[in-house]
């Protein structure tokens, strides 16, 4: 069966715009943030085989080598909620074309991945800049074959304003599923312009009154 992403992007973002939407209309004090963006896919700085993706340093080996091992592509939409203290809940969708696995060409694969987690605030503050850590689990489809994954990592939110920013997110996505065919485990980063839907004048942070 052939599988098409673009049609489950438009499908999925309108649910998710939906809630947003009657969430947002039936309790005005929730935090809600979306973002649009780029995203890069890196299979090579794992511990996969060597055969697989041509990597025999070991973890983190050649992780800022974007030339020859980095996929970017776009969108990314990301859509989040705070929800207390400094928790926050996270989803996104991520498109991409994978034309490198580490360091062999091929064909430019489809990619897509439906991830969701729970965000830990580093800092307990209103300042600008907020980094957190990552936990989740998603979903990736490589072509019309897909793997659910196991993610963590970590990013930042800088806010402009208060309801303009930017946002840079690292996970390590490993797939423990044993299949004939298997994902192999990679690094997935994003950077997005992201916008509070209901930001209010005199705090930059994403915590809101209980």
């Amino acid at each position: 069966m052939k599988f098409y992403p673009h049609k489950t992007v438009i499908i999925i973002t309108f649910l998710l715009l939906s809630t947003i939407q009657y969430s947002y209309s039936q309790d005005q004090d929730n935090k809600w943030v979306i973002g649009v963006g780029i995203n890069v896919v890196d299979f090579y700085p794992t511990n996969e085989s060597s055969a697989a993706t041509g990597n025999s340093g070991g973890f983190f080996s050649g992780i800022t080598n974007a030339k020859d091992h980095w996929n970017v592509f776009l969108p990314t939409i990301n859509i989040s909620r705070h929800i207390k203290n400094r928790f926050s809940a996270d989803a996104s969708l991520s498109i991409n074309k994978i034309s490198k696995i580490g360091d062999f060409e091929v064909g430019n694969l489809s990619y897509f991945a439906v991830d969701i987690a729970a965000q830990y605030d580093i800092l307990d503050s209103n300042k600008k800049l907020r980094p957190y850590l990552y936990a989740g689990t998603g979903y990736t489809w490589v072509d019309s074959k897909g793997w659910g994954t196991i993610n963590v990592g970590l990013g930042s939110n800088y806010w402009f304003n208060d309801k303009l920013g930017a946002k840079i997110n690292a996970m390590y996505k490993h797939s423990g599923e044993d299949k004939v065919i298997k994902l192999l485990s990679h690094f997935q980063y994003s950077l997005s312009v992201v916008l509070k839907l209901n930001g209010r004048k005199g705090g930059i942070g994403t915590n809101c009154p209980e």
